[in-house]
């Protein structure tokens, strides 16, 4: 089967998931209510965890059953309330390696240039906007230098399993998938502001930067959703998210450049792949019906 008719399958089954909607209570909307705020409630309690825990091995435990709220949530939803099958309700569908690599390779890119031209509108904005507005490029740096190995290393531990496979489980695998029957733009839009609500806390750590790194999480939102939905599968928004922020904590612990050339190679793979993928549609949209006639 070739590529093409791989996308029409996927756009066909998001055509029926849509029509046809997963099971559950008359109220569409509690579960995506609930849910958010069980991680609304999990962003809260983490913040206590802070507080109570005396010892990192405490507090990562503390945090461990604190960010698992939402996930609870999700799997009582569906196991008990919509009564279907867990995985494939929240975008684990089997796909095959070579279009799984080439997505995420893609998506890591266009987000990469996404992230990129935003902040590089921030810097070329800065010096014209009012002092409480303005993006300052070292603030995130600034936020998180000097702590101890342990810390980035737990970091690098949260990035993978709450941030990568957590919250993209949570506002596209289960948010997303069961908002789909209003539409897939309301869909994509309503879980993208959910999910960037829940990064507010930027705003206290970062200053006036927080404010370009929460627009920059609500677009991220937008892109990994709309990700989702043309590929069906949620594994790509969750390795690129887990990807992207392991690089800051990575580049604490091996400041020698190493994490900076490993992430470089990567685009440059997505930057080939994506290219190569624009053209094979060209190809297909343009030239390939007229070579047939």
């Amino acid at each position: 089967m070739g590529i093409s008719s791989l996308e029409s399958v996927s756009w066909e089954a998001g055509r029926t998931q849509a029509e046809s909607p997963v099971r559950g209570p008359r109220k569409w909307w509690m579960g995506p209510a609930v849910v958010y705020l069980g991680s609304l409630a999990s962003l809260i309690l983490n913040q206590a965890a802070d507080q109570i825990a005396s010892t990192l091995l405490s507090r990562v435990a503390l945090q461990m059953l604190v960010f698992a709220i939402p996930l609870f949530i999700i799997i009582f939803y569906v196991r008990v309330l919509e009564n279907t099958s867990f995985w494939s309700s929240i975008g684990f569908v089997r796909i095959s390696w070579p279009r799984l690599i080439a997505f995420t390779l893609i998506l890591n890119f266009v987000s990469y240039v996404l992230s990129t031209s935003l902040f590089m509108a921030g810097e070329y904005l800065t010096p014209r906007l009012p002092e409480g507005t303005r993006y300052d490029p070292g603030a995130v740096q600034t936020a998180f230098q000097d702590l101890p190995r342990a810390a980035y290393w737990y970091m690098i531990f949260t990035s993978v399993v709450y941030a990568g496979f957590g919250e993209e489980v949570t506002f596209r695998g289960y948010v997303l998938t069961r908002l789909r029957r209003k539409g897939q733009l309301f869909a994509v839009t309503i879980s993208a502001l959910m999910w960037s609500s829940l990064h507010l806390w930027y705003l206290p750590v970062l200053g006036s930067t927080g404010i370009w790194q929460h627009v920059d999480v609500f677009l991220t939102g937008m892109l990994f959703g709309v990700a989702y939905v043309k590929m069906e599968c949620i594994l790509p928004p969750i390795v690129v998210h887990g990807f992207t922020d392991i690089l800051l904590p990575l580049s604490f612990l091996y400041p020698s450049g190493a994490v900076d050339t490993g992430a470089f190679v990567i685009l440059i793979l997505g930057l080939v792949t994506t290219a190569g993928f624009a053209i094979y549609l060209v190809y297909q949209r343009f030239f390939r019906t007229r070579l047939r006639t």
